[in-house]
């Protein structure tokens, strides 16, 4: 049977007010930092009304700011058996009634669990052949354990602003979203000999994007002089390019808006071009 292929953002065919909605929407994500401004996020989505624009921000939002599950396993033999079967028995119970469609393998996976418990009894007893036997029960039970963890984040993806609770509710764990860290200055060699990428965070006021200038310097004798670079107008990167291959270079940039006024110099690592 062919598989069918899911459909993703890049494969519509996308209007320019698409793109500017995208875009929009792209800038509201990315001032998300913790997983309950993700919660909100989705509750507060999913109460919009239904039409062609709430479908594709949903769509978008799926490609990059999904809830998912990993399963959190402890590493001690003991607590990792107890915390599998406390997993099954929650999914099983489905106490909340998250888990419909029930998960297929919940037998199965009793069983494996059982296994596993009794050859670590049989090895603590030094059973003939119980070390095999554990490492057979452990790598079964972990198949099932992969695909319940599979289970969870299906029934999350399809219920995104009730993905903590479920998640949560089946005792797996929340992959949180973790603040996207913007570096102040980086420097970077590029392909071409002598070329330095100098990339700045761009301006913010109040937490929104403003126009600036960026000025650029370099110094190759430990800032006894600075040489200038072009001023970039709202472009926070440009290319340094003819530098002294092989001689240690320090950067350095600064910012100003005609609200915030000019920034001090942030200066780079020492690179050496080459």
């Amino acid at each position: 049977m062919k598989k069918e292929k899911k459909e993703s953002v890049r494969d519509l065919h996308l209007s320019a007010k698409d793109r500017r909605l995208i875009k929009k929407e792209k800038k509201r994500i990315d001032r998300i930092k913790t997983q309950a401004q993700v919660q909100v996020y989705w509750n507060n989505l999913l109460k919009l009304p239904s039409s062609r624009e709430r479908q594709l921000i949903i769509l978008f939002a799926l490609s990059i700011i999904t809830i998912k599950a990993k399963l959190g396993m402890p590493t001690r033999e003991t607590d990792f058996l107890k915390h599998s079967e406390d997993m099954q028995e929650a999914i099983k119970k489905n106490t909340l009634g998250y888990f419909s469609p029930a998960f297929a393998r919940l037998n199965q996976w009793k069983t494996e669990n059982e296994n596993l418990d009794k050859a670590i009894t049989d090895v603590t007893n030094r059973v003939r052949g119980a070390e095999g036997r554990k490492k057979n029960a452990k790598a079964n039970l972990r198949v099932t354990l992969k695909l319940a963890l599979a289970y969870i984040n299906e029934l999350a993806l399809l219920n995104q602003a009730k993905a903590n609770s479920i998640i949560e509710a089946s005792l797996m764990v929340v992959i949180h979203r973790s603040a996207r860290v913007v570096k102040d200055f980086t420097v970077k060699q590029m392909e071409a000999t002598g070329s330095i990428l100098l990339r700045s965070a761009s301006a913010k006021i109040d937490g929104k994007y403003v126009n600036a200038s960026y000025e650029w310097q370099y110094t190759t004798d430990d800032g006894v002089t600075w040489i200038a670079l072009p001023t970039t107008i709202n472009k926070a990167k440009t290319i340094a390019k003819d530098m002294v291959v092989g001689v240690a270079t320090i950067f350095r940039k600064r910012i100003t808006t005609s609200k915030g006024g000019t920034s001090a110099w942030v200066v780079s690592k020492p690179i050496t071009p080459e």
